[in-house]
């Protein structure tokens, strides 16, 4: 009976070394960089993005970073939508959905706020 319980014990131990926990995801290059809204109620605010940051300028003052945890992507069409597991040092993890299209120099629009569009600022 006790070396049936070594190898249950082996057995478990071989699983957690086979699959091990999978790395974080981060968000591509292609998104890092400075991007704003013409949208009246964004004016002056940034969205500043990294492979493992978002950082959200909502005033001259005032910055909210979330550190990127983990990313998903799923193709819809022509547009990605990118839910990304994230936190503050703060607060527990959030989740921050947007979707992300290539053309036209590429655009980002929030899952929740589709009608404001965010594009990058040039060299940023």
């Amino acid at each position: 009976m006790k070396t049936f319980f070594v190898l249950i014990g082996i057995i478990i131990l071989g699983v957690f070394l086979i699959f091990p926990n999978p790395r974080p995801t981060y968000l591509p290059l292609e998104l890092s960089g400075v991007w704003e809204s013409s949208h009246p109620d964004y004016a002056g605010r940034t969205l500043e993005i990294s492979e493992i940051t978002l950082v959200f300028a909502t005033s001259d003052e005032t910055i909210d970073v979330y550190f990127v945890n983990n990313v998903k992507k799923m193709i819809e069409g022509k547009q990605t939508l990118f839910t990304v597991s994230c936190y503050r040092m703060d607060n527990e993890e959030e989740t921050v959905s947007f979707y992300y299209n290539r053309e036209d120099g590429g655009t980002i629009r929030f899952r929740n706020q589709k009608h404001v569009t965010w594009t990058k600022e040039d060299g940023k």
